[in-house]
């Protein structure tokens, strides 16, 4: 336990030597990780889940053509 405290104090001495870095760094990560949840939800709205209907086998598609 004693090891990993000492390597936390010197990641963060080594993060505040390079502030610059350290900002691309965090600011890197949080727009990955932002972007990586915006695309999972879209696609578990899509495609994961089921729709709220008692029997979504029954549903069917209409569709009409239009005159143009």
């Amino acid at each position: 336990m004693n090891n990993l405290l000492q390597d936390i104090r010197y990641a963060f001495r080594t993060l505040s030597k390079a502030p610059i870095f350290t900002a691309v760094a965090i600011l890197s990560l949080a727009f990955g990780i932002g972007a990586n949840c915006a695309i999972f939800s879209l696609l578990d709205q899509l495609l994961l889940r089921t729709l709220p209907v008692r029997d979504p086998g029954s549903l069917i598609q209409m569709s009409a053509r239009g005159s143009h």
